[in-house]
């Protein structure tokens, strides 16, 4: 009996790990890819903002809150159906030291949802960290899921 319920406990096991391992080598719908970039001028940025339908003062209010923080230039990729991305990166300084961790805000990708990934194909742009560091940064490494609490 004891031998029994060991046996099946095992083959449970490796059935889980197996299945796992399986599931862990799929790429990642969505992935992005992050570099430090200059500040957007702010008619640029006002122009990038009103192309996804900000009205000109919604624009010119997103753009200045990016004053004083650091900006980013990156290229995200979907690999499967368009969807809302949910992204978190880490921000590192020159020494290495993170000095940036949290969730990135798409702001300038429209209300209520933010910006929208379109299906297997790659969406580029520049955009400022939502808070304030101390130093800037030298590196980034960035995470991407499909947003759960999307509109569609």
């Amino acid at each position: 009996m004891k031998w029994a319920s060991l046996t099946v406990g095992v083959a449970a096991a490796l059935t889980m790990a197996i299945g796992g391992c399986g599931a862990s080598h799929r790429p990642a719908q969505l992935t992005m890819q992050m570099r430090p970039a200059p500040p957007l001028p702010t008619k640029t940025c006002i122009l990038e903002a009103r192309r996804y339908g900000y009205s000109l003062p919604g624009a010119e209010s997103i753009c200045a809150a990016g004053g004083g923080r650091n900006w980013y230039h990156a290229v995200l990729t979907n690999r499967g159906p368009g969807a809302y991305p949910a992204c978190e990166a880490t921000g590192l300084d020159t020494h290495g030291k993170t000095i940036f961790n949290g969730q990135l805000l798409f702001l300038f990708g429209g209300i209520p949802a933010g910006l929208f990934a379109p299906g297997h194909r790659s969406v580029t742009f520049d955009w400022y960290l939502p808070e304030k560091t101390r130093g800037a940064v030298a590196s980034y490494a960035a995470a991407c899921a499909v947003n759960a609490n999307s509109p569609t």
